[in-house]
C-alpha cells in the first residue's frame, strides 16, 4: 500500500512540474459588424441560427480596477 501511495505522490509531482504554463490573456479589441441604413429588424422567437446578425446598439465598456474596502465601520 505504501508503495502505491509513493508512486501516486511522485506521479502528481511530475505532472505538476511538467504542466504547460498558461499565458495571461491579452485585452482584445471589439470588432462589431456594421448595419446597413434602412435594414429591417427581424424579431427572433426561440432558438434559431442567424446567418447575418444585426447589432442595434453597442457600448464600449472600459476596464475598471476592482477595489475592495476592508471592514465595516
Amino acid at each position: 500500500m505504501w508503495v502505491q501511495v509513493a508512486i501516486l505522490v511522485i506521479s502528481m509531482a511530475l505532472s505538476y512540474a511538467t504542466r504547460p504554463k498558461p499565458q495571461q490573456p491579452k485585452p482584445g479589441t471589439v470588432e462589431t459588424p456594421q448595419v446597413e441604413e434602412g435594414a429591417t429588424v427581424r424579431k427572433v422567437y426561440g432558438t434559431v441560427w442567424i446567418d447575418d446578425p444585426q447589432i442595434l446598439g453597442f457600448k464600449r465598456i472600459g476596464t475598471d480596477p476592482i477595489r475592495k474596502k476592508g471592514g465595516k465601520k
